[in-house]
């Protein structure tokens, strides 16, 4: 896959899994060990508080490492692949996850780039690339953009769809939201700015 940065996000995405993941499982196993050792696992009242934890931390570091292995092996398993995927059209999702990818990296790569390059907006798509959840959206699917004003005087913005999901950027000064909208040509209200 070319270097862009829907592959930046995917190798982000995988390091994330890979090193949470492992951390996780030891962790676990850890706090399994230091249990036994001490003997606090033979004590009734610390199994419902115990037994819990440790569980959580081993499934939750199995789950993150095999991701992380899985889109390591196969990028195009990775989440933002499933995120480009609901943004196609019934057509467009015969594409293999590759020529998706290609299609998304073809776009971004003469995209309009703010906030540092985090936020990039193309002919066809918006992506966020420290968005707190989904990273990308169509431009043909945005139907509201929402921004809130924080304490420090800087926005955060909220790109919607139709089921009100979208990205959702880190704290951006308000002139780079101003321009955000113009950039989209946006025509609606939004309120905050």
């Amino acid at each position: 896959m070319k270097k862009g940065v829907c592959a930046a996000y995917i190798r982000r995405e995988r390091t994330k899994s890979l090193l949470i993941g492992p951390a996780a499982l030891l962790g676990g196993a850890g706090f399994f060990w230091l249990e036994w050792v001490t003997g606090v696992l033979k004590d009734v009242r610390m199994l419902p508080l115990a037994i819990p934890i440790i569980l959580f931390c081993l499934a939750a570091g199995v789950y993150l490492t095999t991701r992380g292995l899985l889109v390591l092996i196969c990028p195009e398993r990775s989440n933002l692949c499933t995120f480009i995927r609901a943004e196609l059209s019934e057509a467009e999702r015969a594409l293999s996850r590759r020529a998706m990818l290609e299609l998304v990296e073809r776009d971004l790569e003469r995209a309009a780039r703010f906030a540092d390059g985090r936020i990039l907006i193309g002919e066809k798509w918006l992506f966020v690339t420290n968005s707190s959840w989904k990273p990308i959206l169509r431009l043909e699917r945005l139907r509201n953009v929402k921004a809130h004003r924080t304490k420090n005087g800087r926005v955060i913005l909220k790109f919607m769809d139709r089921n009100n999901g979208g990205p959702v950027t880190r704290e951006i000064l308000t002139s780079e939201a101003g321009a955000i909208l113009a950039c989209l040509n946006w025509t609606g209200k939004v309120s905050g700015l």
